[in-house]
Parts: C-alpha cells; sequence; structure tokens
C-alpha cells in the first residue's frame, strides 16, 4: 500500500493567492482532454489542492499510472477513493459548504469521479476538458486544507 501524506501535508493552510492561482489552474485545463495519470479525476482533484495550498496529497502516486486498468489497481491497493480522501485531505463537510477548493466524489454514469468545488459549481474532469457536475450528483465533500 501506498502511505498516507502526513498529518502536515493534511493540515497544509491556504496560498494568500490561492484564488488566482485556482481561475488559472480552471482556464489552463478547460480545454485539455483526459489523459490517465495526468489529466483524470484524481489528478484534477491533486492539482485544484496543489493550487489553493501548495501542497501536492498525489506526489507520491503520480506518473505510476498511464492506462485505467493500471489506474484501477492503484485504487484497489489505496483501498478506494473514499479512503484516500479520508487520509490525503482536510476533513469531511456537508456537500452543500463546499468552498471553492474542496473535493467532492462524485457519481457520474455510475462510476465514481473526484470533482473540485469551484465557486457555485462543481467541476470534473471529462473526455474533453473540465466538465460542470450537477451538485445532486456530489455525494461527499472534503476540505482541501
Amino acid at each position: 500500500l501506498v502511505p498516507p501524506m502526513s498529518a502536515a501535508a493534511v493540515q497544509a493552510t491556504r496560498l494568500p493567492d490561492w484564488q488566482l492561482r485556482l481561475a488559472h489552474l480552471v482556464e489552463i485545463r478547460r480545454d485539455q482532454p483526459f489523459v490517465w495519470g495526468e489529466r483524470d479525476c484524481a489528478t484534477w482533484a491533486a492539482d485544484v489542492v496543489q493550487a489553493v495550498t501548495g501542497c501536492d496529497p498525489a506526489a507520491d502516486v503520480r506518473q505510476t499510472y498511464g492506462t485505467a486498468l493500471q489506474a484501477l489497481a492503484l485504487s484497489q491497493r489505496m483501498q478506494g477513493l473514499t479512503r484516500v480522501c479520508r487520509e490525503r485531505l482536510g476533513p469531511r463537510v456537508r456537500t452543500s459548504l463546499a468552498q471553492p477548493g474542496d473535493i467532492g466524489l462524485a457519481r457520474e454514469g455510475g462510476l465514481p469521479m473526484l470533482v473540485a468545488c469551484v465557486g457555485a459549481a462543481w467541476m470534473g474532469q471529462g473526455p474533453h476538458g473540465l466538465a460542470m457536475v450537477r451538485p445532486d450528483a456530489v455525494r461527499v465533500a472534503w476540505r482541501c486544507c
């Protein structure tokens, strides 16, 4: 198993310019297509947390998978996305109280998907770039820090 991030990383704080950094990330990722291990739901969530806090919750697993099968195997070794988020992000929050930069777990097309709160909306990595996700699809959320 991949060990969880240190407690210090989980308790990161927002950078002074986090709003600009998050907006910049959304802008550059808006039209970038899905690529396993580079631009998938997990890397999107980790990139959001890194933009907001400067800490990368996926630093130890980046570039360790490049296919759906490899991603599934990694997820299974780590005991699922919910456990990863519980161990590597801040406290769980009600989805209705999520703030920009917080991470959610949604169900889209019957599959789990990590998404990020970007203000009044949730966004996730879609096939052709970032896509809006219905708020009622987000089942649980965690503070990014």
